[in-house]
């Protein structure tokens, strides 16, 4: 099956409303119906506009990245796209067309 998957990169400090970013945009794909989604912790990054952000004893950052994965028919992560993008004032959406080679629950 042709499919979409788009992937959003915020960092774990983003917020929208009295949010998590990360938390609002999970609970928005969930009601549009997108048929799961993985959040991910990511132990270290950097951004253009950052520093470099880790996981470290002697530097604990409060704003390690998180990823949102998700994959989808083409036509439902394209109607859900724009509302993603607008909750974000800051972070890094991609989408890829895949092909879902096995899919069981």
């Amino acid at each position: 099956m042709k499919a979409k998957w788009m992937r959003i990169y915020v960092g774990e400090s983003y917020r929208y409303g009295s949010k998590p970013a990360y938390k609002a945009i999970l609970e928005l794909l969930k009601r549009r119906g997108i048929p799961g989604a993985t959040v991910l912790r990511g132990i270290e990054s950097y951004g253009p506009k950052s520093g470099e952000h880790t996981v470290d004893i002697l530097r604990f950052s409060m704003d390690l990245p998180v990823v949102i994965d998700t994959i989808a028919e083409s036509s439902a992560i394209d109607r859900v796209l724009p509302e993603v993008k607008a909750m974000l004032k800051e972070g890094l959406v991609v989408t890829l067309e895949v092909q879902v080679e096995h899919y069981g629950e």
